[in-house]
């Protein structure tokens, strides 16, 4: 019988290291200009950790690879080891001063602005070379997570898998936003009636992100028979507030939106839908393969630091 080492000692830790890169990018030219070789010898490394492994691991189609079944399956336990084989060699204690890493979170258009101006602010002061690479929320941020894609997911729901931890952040709740000086911040007390008077303007999700979410607004003024009228409609939040800065129109939005000294000084909250009817869960989720690194333990408690700040 071989031992582990015995085993092991017929393996290359590069082969591994390029299988991680080539399931990453599923493109053997962009795995290759990833770890600085020529395509060539990125090819003759897929041929041996087909024979190593003795699988295919891809199939080519249109688009570039397409991992099979076992590479789909190693994928899952190869980044926790080569976390864990890095924290080996280099052994010493995590440094926020001197990480230069880049870490990739997904989160829901309409929160972008307010929650990551905070973590950048706290992360130029705590680990000025740390790269943050936002990407757009998705309908199943697991399979990005579980492959490397988004290292944090800022999302509505629990992920129920048991590979996933699901950090509560707090629950936002709907309010309807105007400027500071709209006819109706003079009034006493602003009904909802009140408000579709006016016309609004409306955030645009990402429609092919087929997010899990409906908006409780909405669906309040939908069960009540009520009619809200629509003047723009934009993906770009800043456009948005612009237009409600200088009009007399309104924005429906979670209520930590304004929360920044700025936005107080030029929007005012003039409606609130009940927030014990209308929760919206935000959760901060992460994948078992991170759990290893200390780089993403530390981040992950600076996000949570962060993000309840801002939510609650």
């Amino acid at each position: 019988m071989r031992s582990v080492e015995q085993e092991l000692s017929r393996i290359d830790l590069n082969l591994l290291v390029s299988l991680s890169v080539l399931i990453k990018e599923k493109n053997v030219s962009r795995a290759a200009d990833k770890l600085f070789l020529s395509q060539p010898a990125m090819s003759r490394t897929l041929k041996k950790l087909r024979d190593l492994l003795d699988d295919p691991l891809f199939h080519r189609e249109s688009a570039g690879l397409r991992p099979t079944v076992k590479a789909i399956e190693i994928e899952a336990k190869l980044d926790q080891l080569l976390f864990a084989v890095n924290d080996f060699i280099n052994g010493e204690e995590f440094d926020p001063n001197t990480c230069n890493k880049t870490f990739n979170i997904s989160l829901p258009s309409l929160m972008s602005q307010t929650l990551m101006f905070p973590i950048i602010n706290d992360l130029a002061k705590l680990a000025p070379n740390v790269v943050i690479a936002q990407h757009p929320a998705t309908s199943e941020p697991g399979k990005h997570l579980e492959n490397g894609e988004f290292d944090f997911s800022i999302h509505v729901h629990k992920l129920p898998k048991s590979t996933f931890t699901s950090t509560f952040l707090g629950n936002a709740y709907p309010v309807i936003f105007a400027r500071k000086d709209h006819p109706l911040t003079k009034l006493k007390k602003v009904t909802i009636e009140d408000c579709l008077q006016y016309k609004f303007v409306d955030i645009i999700l990402d429609n092919h992100a087929n997010l899990p979410f409906n908006n409780p607004a909405k669906k309040f003024i939908d069960d009540h028979g009520l009619e809200l009228t629509i003047a723009m409609k934009s993906g770009q939040l800043g456009l948005l507030t612009e237009v409600i800065k200088h009009s007399d129109h309104l924005l429906i939005s979670a209520h930590f939106l304004m929360n920044s000294v700025e936005q107080q000084n030029n929007f005012a909250t003039v409606f609130a839908f009940d927030e014990k009817k209308y929760p919206v869960e935000t959760y901060l989720v992460d994948h078992e393969r991170t759990h290893t690194s200390q780089a993403h333990a530390w981040l992950k408690q600076v996000l949570i630091n962060s993000l309840e700040k801002s939510i609650r």
